[in-house]
């Protein structure tokens, strides 16, 4: 195997739900997931991601949600929503916003996973990868 080869993004079979209100943001990286062999649901909201998983069929293995959204829940918030009907589902956050910024605000729960935005295709692959290889089965 090349070098070249070996520092390919590597992708999967799960599932994910991908949480994000930047119609850009969220079509990016639903297509690179899914390139990867992803199944992907996604949300513009916290309220669409929790009505895409009580229509029942849907269990993601991992939520990866914005932060910040619109409406009256943020990204933890729907985290923990998921949690109550998902409890082995891995979470990732993403944000523009700063580590520090996102700790003193309470926004992220201590020691999260976090993507800082903007992302490149391979640190996303390897992110959402590296977090489901570390589930808890």
């Amino acid at each position: 195997m090349t070098q070249t080869e070996s520092a390919k993004p590597e992708g999967g079979d799960e599932s994910i739900l991908v949480v994000e209100d930047n119609e850009l943001v969220r079509n990016s990286v639903v297509k690179i997931l899914t390139r990867l062999g992803y199944f992907v649901v996604s949300a513009v909201d916290g309220h669409e991601a929790i009505d895409a998983l009580s229509a029942g069929g849907f269990k993601p293995d991992l939520l990866l949600t914005d932060v910040m959204l619109p409406g009256n829940m943020n990204g933890r918030e729907v985290s923990e929503e998921v949690l109550q009907l998902l409890p082995d589902c891995n979470i990732v956050y993403m944000s523009g916003y700063s580590a520090d910024t996102l700790s003193d605000s309470k926004l992220l729960p201590v020691g999260c996973e976090r993507l800082a935005k903007p992302f490149s295709s391979a640190v996303l692959a390897n992110t959402i990868r590296k977090s489901l290889d570390n589930r808890v089965h």
